[in-house]
């Protein structure tokens, strides 16, 4: 149908202008897309562009308007059955907690979407939430617990071969360790 394709577009465009860095803009196209899938009734639709929405807020420092996007987005997942996106708008409102530096939040945003990725059996999923999560002990000065939740992530990513994340760990693991006092 017609108004779907539209939708479609807009929410490619304001996905290309996200990755431009042209938040404004973004938001704009975004929302048009928004208002047709729910003049539609879109629900999909709808979810994936409140993550959008919200991704692109939080860059523009809209804090508490990019947690009340995730908040709908992860309300239609569940009402959809879609567990990807509920774990994707559970790690978003842990990043956004970290950014209050609110680190008891942090980790329970991230260990819902840790529980969606070992329901489903998501390797690659396990391993981003286990490095959100030691990212967040990091942060939160708990070594200890950081370097356990990191060696976890570690160890999945170099299980899928993830290059770029594995390095994102050593580095995580190297702050935590050089913080605890422990690197040489």
């Amino acid at each position: 149908e017609d108004s779907y394709l539209i939708s479609q577009c807009y929410l490619a465009m304001g996905e290309t202008l996200r990755d431009r860095g042209d938040y404004e803009q973004s938001l704009d196209r975004y929302q048009q897309g928004l208002d047709i899938a729910t003049a539609r009734g879109d629900l999909d639709v709808q979810g994936t562009t409140y993550a959008n929405i919200a991704v692109v807020g939080y860059y523009l420092g809209l804090i508490e308007q990019s947690e009340k996007m995730f908040e709908k987005a992860i309300q239609i997942a569940k009402a959809l059955g879609n567990q990807s996106r509920g774990a994707f708008g559970y790690n978003g409102l842990g990043i956004l907690a970290q950014a209050r530096k609110d680190y008891a939040k942090a980790e329970e945003m991230f260990r819902q979407c840790l529980a969606i990725h070992l329901a489903s059996e998501d390797k690659p999923g396990q391993a981003i939430s286990y490095n959100n999560l030691g990212t967040n002990a990091l942060y939160a000065r708990q070594y200890d617990q950081a370097l356990e939740l990191l060696q976890k992530s570690f160890e999945l990513h170099r299980q899928t071969g993830a290059q770029s994340e594995i390095g994102s760990c050593l580095i995580n693991m190297a702050e935590s360790w050089r913080r605890k006092g422990e690197l040489e």
